[in-house]
């Protein structure tokens, strides 16, 4: 029992940030930085302008930083439907075909991590 318990923790402390190769950390960690500079360029833009709402600022800054925190979430936990989602989603929404191949790339190693963590379980 206690083997199995072990077993189980091993394979959830897998799949952290820590874990993750360096090109995708820094990917990672520049999404968040450019999220957070794009989110206070609008702060900054709207306080100048003062032309829109409040509240609209306020979900627009929450919506940019939810959507870097939900890559950080995705990719560190190797969660590929959520992988695949963000990478159709960075190509539809935001038009970005870098971002969709480098997802699908964080993909494929993570379908590969999957498949080799399934591998030594049993």
């Amino acid at each position: 029992m206690t083997a199995e318990i072990n077993q189980s923790n091993k394979i959830k402390h897998e799949f952290s940030f820590s874990t993750l190769g360096f090109f995708v950390k820094l990917y990672l960690v520049g999404l968040c930085l450019f999220s957070l500079v794009a989110a206070g360029g609008m702060v900054f833009i709207v306080l100048k302008k003062g032309s829109v709402h409040p509240l609209a600022l306020a979900l627009a800054v929450l919506g940019l930083c939810s959507y870097a925190l939900w890559h950080l979430w995705a990719v560190s936990k190797r969660k590929v439907n959520q992988i695949t989602i963000l990478a159709i989603l960075s190509l539809l929404i935001g038009g970005n075909i870098a971002s969709c191949v480098i997802m699908f790339f964080i993909r494929q190693a993570a379908v590969k991590e999957r498949a080799l963590i399934n591998k030594e379980k049993l």
